[in-house]
């Protein structure tokens, strides 16, 4: 392995949220991946490969210890499996012997949300806890 990029770390990485896209943000001192928002862009192509590239360079040299914390309002199928997608590349991670957890959050009356985040966490091998929050 090359020493150079064995400590690597991350630089910063943002995408603003929209209307129609969520706000994506990686916190390099905190370790912390956070999605947020609305999910149902025009061109699901175009906006989220240049995010599932930047996961998969993630992946390959991850931080000890990563957080993800989804707090989604609306998502149509097609985001659906780009997040799939996420956090299937995400148990890249724990092959490496570091550690990853996502953390669902939603609103404690959006049942639909929460039955999202309990699929999502039978279909993946990591860590996943739900969390209802009040509005």
């Amino acid at each position: 392995m090359d020493q150079s990029n064995e400590h690597r770390q991350f630089s910063p990485f943002r995408v603003d949220k929209t209307p129609k896209s969520p706000g994506i943000q990686y916190n390099p001192s905190t370790n912390i991946i956070s999605i947020t928002g609305i999910s149902v862009p025009e061109d699901h192509l175009s906006f989220y490969n240049p995010i599932i590239a930047w996961f998969d360079a993630f992946v390959q040299n991850p931080p000890d210890h990563t957080h993800v914390i989804v707090q989604m309002e609306y998502f149509n199928t097609s985001s659906s499996k780009y997040f799939l997608r996420i956090f299937r590349m995400l148990q890249g991670i724990l092959d490496k012997g570091k550690s990853v957890e996502v953390f669902w959050i939603y609103e404690e009356d959006d049942w639909d949300m929460r039955e999202c985040g309990a699929d999502y966490q039978s279909l993946v091998n990591i860590p996943f806890t739900l969390k209802a929050v009040k509005e």
